[in-house]
């Protein structure tokens, strides 16, 4: 009887050491996740590109022509150098200008020899116009002068930037009419004659009108512009009617070396409709 019990016993405890010596069988979930680890071991970790963020280059008006001189005292000594040019919004929205106007010379080394804020813009601020419409080219006027001292210099760059703007109501409905050449004077200048006719059918508060004037090659040489406001008022100017007319008779300051030239006046107006 004791050595059926000792078998027994015997044969329990060989199961019992079985059981736990043997390594158990992995379930299903176990295999996947264990595959899932290794595989993610192998793969080198990724790390992201930084967002890059976009950068905009400031707007800009485009130089289309330009005409640079000597200006000189009566007396012969030179006075400083001038340029004239005619600048264009090549965008299809208006834009004004932002900040100062100034002007970046440099000498022919390409080092910058002066910054000048004797830059005159042609856009109408006399009338209340201080924005540039879509593509419109207006006149500039800067002076390459550092208070009696001439500054020698090759290239020339606008040191400002434009935005964009709302546009303001405008009219370019008008008939001009020119009595032939500008003729360049002994002091440096060049008078236009002629009329202008409002042909449009709303009320304007004010008109400028805008000179181009070119050689007999066809180069351009000097830039001008002229206000016309309505009939004085108490406390201000009376609108532009329709139909109204003006006289137009304007100088227009030119390089004294083009005296006794016939220059070509090439004449624009834009008028800003009353509200």
């Amino acid at each position: 009887m004791r050595s059926r019990n000792f078998a027994v016993f015997f044969s329990l405890l060989v199961l019992i050491v079985s059981a736990c010596s043997a390594p158990a069988e992995p379930t299903p979930t176990q295999a996947i996740a264990e595959t899932a680890t290794s595989a993610a071991t192998l793969e080198p970790s990724a790390t992201p590109e930084p967002e890059q963020t976009p950068t905009t280059a400031p707007l800009q008006l485009e130089v289309v022509e330009s005409y640079q001189y000597q200006a000189y005292y009566t007396n012969g000594d030179p006075i400083a150098q001038y340029i004239d040019a005619v600048v264009r919004n090549p965008f299809d929205f208006a834009v004004d200008i932002t900040g100062l106007p100034t002007a970046l010379l440099f000498n022919s080394a390409g080092e910058s020899v002066l910054r000048t804020q004797g830059v005159i813009i042609y856009e109408g601020s006399f009338i209340g116009l201080e924005q540039i419409m879509p593509g419109e080219s207006i006149g500039i006027a800067i002076c390459a002068c550092n208070g009696r001292t001439t500054v020698e210099f090759e290239t020339w760059q606008l040191d400002f930037d434009i935005q964009e703007i709302a546009p303001i109501r405008v009219s370019t409905d008008f008939d001009i009419s020119l009595d032939g050449f500008a003729f360049a004077d002994q002091f440096g200048e060049a008078s236009i004659h002629g009329a202008l006719r409002y042909t449009g059918d709303q009320p304007l508060r004010g008109i400028i009108v805008r000179i181009f004037l070119r050689d007999a090659d066809g180069k351009f040489v000097a830039a001008g512009q002229l206000a016309l406001r309505g009939d004085r008022i108490q406390g201000g100017y009376a609108n532009i009617e329709p139909g109204a007319t003006f006289d137009l008779f304007h100088g227009v300051s030119v390089d004294a070396a083009l005296k006794g030239q016939n220059l070509i006046p090439e004449v624009s107006a834009i008028g800003i409709i009353a509200e």
